[in-house]
C-alpha cells in the first residue's frame, strides 16, 4: 500500500504515504502526514499525484 486518506473533521483530510521500508528493529513504516483542505474527490485526486511523485521518484 502507498498510501491513503483519513478525514479528521468534515473538509479536512490527512494524506498518508508509505515513503521507505520499515524499520528492521522496530517493523514501523516510515511514513509522511499531509494535510489537505476540501472535498473527499479532491483529496483523493490530491493523494494519487502524491503516490505519482513517489513513484517517479520526484517526490521530495
Amino acid at each position: 500500500m502507498k498510501g491513503h486518506i483519513r478525514e479528521r473533521t468534515p473538509g479536512h483530510f490527512a494524506i498518508v504515504l508509505d515513503v521507505g521500508e520499515a524499520d528492521p528493529k522496530t517493523g514501523k513504516k516510515k511514513r509522511k502526514w499531509h494535510s489537505f483542505t476540501g472535498t473527499k474527490r479532491e483529496a483523493q485526486k490530491e493523494a494519487a499525484r502524491l503516490i505519482a511523485e513517489l513513484d517517479a521518484g520526484t517526490y521530495s
